[in-house]
């Protein structure tokens, strides 16, 4: 089945820093028409939040799959991290007329969902507010995956792409806390408007999701929020999207097969590699019983880690 996004010259792959000039001059050319059609074009009503490296890739094509749901020209627009300063018109630019929607709507019979997924914006400390702002209304959903298998992930995903020059994970670990040292203040005060450390080599902070997970709720409502985890995506798609759907309001349809995209996780294979696990266990299990019992759930992970170990 085809996913119902808008015609996008170039899909963002990846979290992006601001654009050169160069970059922008291509990308406003190429966004030329959308951007002249902005005031006609309508906002989303649903964000994929993240996290990163929780299979917001695999959900995201999942989503577009749904006749009732249109996603923007890109999976990654980043206008509340990254991006603001373009203005609102620019954000318009990468979503559907308002005479499109109104007519899918009254073909379908039911009013359709216009989304929008960015990975950053749950980590990063001001894009609630900035969210909340412009979009109070908005419904939200949010991936959370086992932290240590994220942790992982995502820096097997940063040493792929070349931002981490380090090769191991227990010392890029080791030097977490200093190459973040600062970011959060920076970026709540605008001294900044991107931070390369804060989003490249968060590997442990990203994973401790309580925190992220109040800054949202502190400007949302929870009937506005829908929590998924990563697990259950991978494992049993069809039930997950089925409330999920729900969630939306949306009517149940086959969506056919469910292919598990950008996913990477490795089993420990080596005495050093189970030591590090441990570690990482010890270091998250706090973090989780806090998210469990901010969710009022069990999440499932330490039950792993404990089974992993005999």
């Amino acid at each position: 089945m085809e996913m119902n996004r808008m015609k996008n010259p170039r899909p963002d792959a990846r979290e992006m820093p601001p654009l050169t000039p160069w970059r922008r001059l291509r990308r406003d050319i190429l966004t030329w028409p959308q951007r002249v059609t902005a005031s006609q074009r309508v906002l989303p009503n649903l964000i994929l939040l993240g996290a990163q490296r929780a299979g917001t890739t695999s959900l995201y094509a999942h989503m577009g799959m749904h006749p009732g749901i249109c996603l923007s020209r890109t999976k990654e627009v980043h206008y509340f991290d990254n991006y603001q300063d373009q203005g609102l018109d620019w954000y318009r630019s990468n979503f559907p007329t308002k005479s499109w929607v109104e007519r899918r709507s009254r073909n379908l019979g039911y009013d359709i969902a216009i989304g929008e997924g960015s990975p950053y914006y749950l980590f990063h400390p001001t894009v609630p507010e900035r969210v909340h702002e412009v979009l109070p209304d908005t419904r939200l959903v949010v991936l959370l995956r086992d932290p240590i298998e994220r942790a992982l992930s995502h820096f097997r995903h940063e040493r792929r792409n070349g931002s981490e020059t380090v090769s191991d994970f227990e010392t890029a670990w080791e030097l977490e806390t200093e190459r973040l040292s600062g970011a959060e203040e920076r970026l709540s005060s605008g001294d900044t408007v991107y931070d390369e450390a804060h989003n490249r080599f968060s590997y442990t902070a990203r994973g401790d999701y309580a925190p992220q997970l109040e800054r949202w709720l502190a400007k949302f409502d929870h009937s506005q929020l829908h929590i998924i985890r990563s697990e259950d995506l991978f494992e049993r798609p069809r039930e997950v999207m089925s409330d999920f759907f729900d969630f939306l309001e949306l009517p149940q349809v086959d969506l056919g097969d469910f292919p598990v995209l950008n996913a990477t996780t490795v089993q420990a294979s080596d005495p050093a590699e189970k030591e590090l696990r441990k570690r990482l266990a010890a270091h998250f299990a706090p973090k989780v019983a806090q998210l469990e019992k901010l969710l009022g759930r069990s999440m499932g992970w330490t039950e792993s880690w404990t089974l992993s170990d005999d």
